[in-house]
């Protein structure tokens, strides 16, 4: 496969190299979620066909919200980049959103006896300063009559 040289250069000055990058790391992205999904699906087979048949072990609910969360990260991840590629600009609202399901899916997951207290503390601490950096971004769209990122925002 042969590359036309003056076409690339021309296509990087034309959608600069931070579009195409964006491009590429969505393809990357969707990659990941598509490889992801089958291995998902066999665990949780797995977990309903083992005995006692169509009931899921209650040490392995952890493992498969992680997979779960992991998967919801990257699509919201994906869904970043794709706002990032429209408008040019990157919305806090959105890595708000990304950082609330990462602290998720390290909370489902945490095992809290291998942790000193201080530690449990600053997780806590983290998910108050996102959630409340989440509301405060909501409010201040609702106050000048924006709507949310993803359209959801009910009319008033």
């Amino acid at each position: 496969m042969l590359i036309n040289l003056e076409k690339f250069l021309r296509t990087l000055r034309e959608h600069g190299v931070k579009r195409i990058m964006a491009m590429f790391l969505i393809v990357v992205l969707s990659v990941v979620i598509l490889a992801s999904a089958p291995s998902l699906i066999i665990l949780v087979r797995d977990e309903l066909l083992a005995e006692p048949k169509w009931v899921i072990d209650a040490e392995k609910i952890p493992v498969i919200l992680n997979f779960v969360l992991w998967i919801l990260i990257t699509i919201e991840l994906m869904d970043s980049i794709r706002i990032y590629i429209a408008r040019h600009v990157l919305h806090l609202e959105t890595v708000l959103s990304l950082a609330m399901i990462a602290l998720a899916r390290k909370i489902i997951t945490l095992k809290l006896e291998k942790y000193e207290p201080i530690t449990i503390l600053g997780v806590a601490g983290l998910v108050v300063a996102i959630a409340f950096a989440y509301f405060f971004v909501r409010k201040s769209h609702k106050e000048c009559g924006m709507q949310g990122i993803h359209g959801f925002d009910e009319e008033d």
